[in-house]
């Protein structure tokens, strides 16, 4: 089992446990899910991606859908920790801390390249917001979280 430290936007110290195989699955599904969306992301492709049989993957969870906001919450808790621990932080003067905040969000999206799969939160508040509540609602919890720390 894999003990992580993470760091919430409120910056409130949470650790999160998961065992080994849940967290392969859960990374293979944020890695997949960002790149090709939700719809075009098949639980086969997850347990390809893991490297876990699909009895593996439903013995961690009940559908794509709970992977699905497994794959969020752990999506925000690495980016809360990034930004947590972002130089910004260190910043006095409170303007100075906001173009920080900026510089480190388009830096850690991949700069003027653009080199990252984008944010798994916003692709799904995009692709699931009118037809998965559910999702729909975890997204709107983490975009203020997000706004919040902001």
């Amino acid at each position: 089992m894999v003990t992580y430290q993470l760091v919430c936007m409120s910056t409130q110290l949470q650790t999160t446990e998961l065992p080994e195989t849940k967290r392969k699955l859960v990374d293979a599904g944020v890695n997949l899910m960002r790149s090709r969306g939700f719809n075009a992301t098949t639980v086969d492709d997850v347990c390809a991606a893991a490297g876990v049989t699909k009895g593996g993957f439903f013995h961690y969870f009940k559908s794509k859908n709970n992977l699905a906001a497994a794959a969020v919450t752990r999506f925000h808790e690495l980016k809360a920790k990034q930004f947590a621990e972002a130089p910004f932080r260190n910043l006095a003067d409170p303007l100075e801390r906001v173009f920080g905040r900026l510089d480190f969000a388009k830096e850690s999206s991949g700069g003027n390249k653009g080199l990252t799969k984008g944010c798994l939160i916003g692709m799904f508040a995009q692709e699931l917001s009118f037809i998965n509540p559910e999702l729909r609602g975890l997204c709107e919890d983490r975009f203020a979280r997000i706004a919040g720390d902001f």
